[in-house]
């Protein structure tokens, strides 16, 4: 019952014909040629998408400051107008006390009007 522990040269399987393989193409000066162009591209891109990147920001900034300005603008406009019906408002509240004034009532009514100041004032006592 025993095996041997070794095979005979007539159970070892064949052993595989190994041969030499040549190089890929493009190794060596052109490979490295290529390696080397990969990489510049490869930066290239870098560089443009980090460029695009920088522009939209600008132009995000930029947009951003011109409407800061555009609503400062308006509302200088704004403040301006306020002002002004301001004035306004102080004019017509001059101009209303000047001509509710007693003094000028009895001028016009005089003068347009051609009344005058009764000499004596009468009452009537209605019995109620």
């Amino acid at each position: 019952m025993a095996v041997a522990a070794r095979r005979t040269p007539a159970e070892q399987p064949a052993r595989p014909r190994l041969a030499l393989v040549p190089p890929p193409r493009g190794s060596g000066a052109r490979g490295a040629a290529r390696a080397e162009e990969a990489r510049w591209r490869s930066g290239f891109r870098t560089y443009v998408v980090v460029l695009a990147a920088l522009a939209a920001v600008a132009c995000g900034r930029l947009v951003l400051t011109t409407r800061a300005a555009e609503a400062s603008l308006v509302s200088v406009a704004i403040t301006d107008d306020i002002k002004a019906e301001r004035i306004a408002g102080g004019d017509l509240e001059v101009s209303r006390s000047s001509l509710a004034a007693p003094s000028r009532i009895r001028d016009i009514a005089g003068e347009s009007l051609q009344m005058v100041e009764p000499r004596r004032v009468d009452y009537l006592d209605l019995p109620a």
